[in-house]
């Protein structure tokens, strides 16, 4: 049996904030779409890279180091929101591996 989760939010943070990646999360509009990558992961989020910039993610319970996600912006306003699309890595998979 398929089990099917549905899309995620996730809010973002700068890790620091004086780093430039204050001006990427400022850069970005609704309705956007954009690939990150999880290089670290906890049990309160994860830190994702999107280009030369890493950020905090926080409601990314279940992400693991390694993941390619394809997120949508959904609010810029504030703290940075944007949904969860896909997991690229997931779906190369499921693509190319057989049901055992």
């Amino acid at each position: 049996m398929v089990s099917i989760t549905p899309p995620t939010n996730l809010f973002f943070t700068p890790l620091s904030p004086s780093s430039p990646a204050a001006g990427t999360l400022a850069a970005l509009r609704p309705e956007q779409v954009v690939r990150a990558l999880v290089v670290a992961a906890d049990r309160d989020g994860a830190v994702i890279e999107m280009g030369s910039e890493r950020f905090r993610a926080l409601g990314g319970r279940g992400l693991q180091v390694g993941q390619l996600l394809d997120l949508r912006i959904v609010s810029g306003h504030g703290r940075l929101e944007a949904l969860v699309l896909g997991d690229a890595l997931q779906q190369q998979l499921s693509r190319r591996l057989p049901l055992l």
